[in-house]
């Protein structure tokens, strides 16, 4: 499951995972859903939106049980078409996008949960297509999946109290 404003009018609608594929339900802005789009995808595990073909809106990424993860391009409105299946293999449980060499654009991990226990890398070409092989040992059964950047700098500065003047 997901929140996330789709439509592009400062509101968190909501995008739920089933066996059919992924409801979509646009808030009114008082916390009412509506609508009846489903996007249809494998089982989804894991949904996180972010805006992988750099057209300023959130575009829906998908983990799948049937070794897939899926990119369905929002045309703005809410409204999800094209994009592509890209095949990992296995169990794809965990999604997480970031850009992870630096060009700009969001590329994506996926955890394959099965007892080769890997992490699959891909990357994005800016458009929203997604290719590469690399896979990355991690133990058996991964599960979710997070990015970030770790800073280990810290600066203390101390200074010798200054006296106030008392209060009036």
């Amino acid at each position: 499951m997901a929140l996330a404003d789709i439509d592009s009018d400062g509101d968190l609608d909501l995008l739920a995972g089933s066996s059919g594929g992924v409801a979509v339900r646009l808030n009114n802005g008082s916390g009412a859903f509506s609508g009846t789009q489903t996007v249809t995808l494998p089982t989804s595990w894991t949904i996180v939106m972010a805006d992988v073909d750099g057209d300023g809106d959130l575009d829906l990424t998908s983990a799948s049980q049937s070794g897939k993860v899926s990119i369905r391009l929002n045309d703005g409105s809410g409204t999800f078409s094209g994009g592509s299946d890209v095949t990992i293999g296995g169990t794809v449980q965990g999604l997480a996008l970031g850009d992870l060499d630096g060009d700009g654009d969001l590329d994506f991990v996926a955890s394959v949960h099965a007892t080769t226990g890997t992490v699959a890398v891909r990357f994005n070409n800016g458009s929203g297509s997604f290719s590469g092989s690399t896979s990355v040992s991690v133990g058996s059964n991964p599960n979710g999946m997070t990015l970030g950047t770790w800073m280990a700098t810290a600066t203390w500065t101390c200074s010798r109290p200054t006296k106030l003047p008392p209060a009036r």
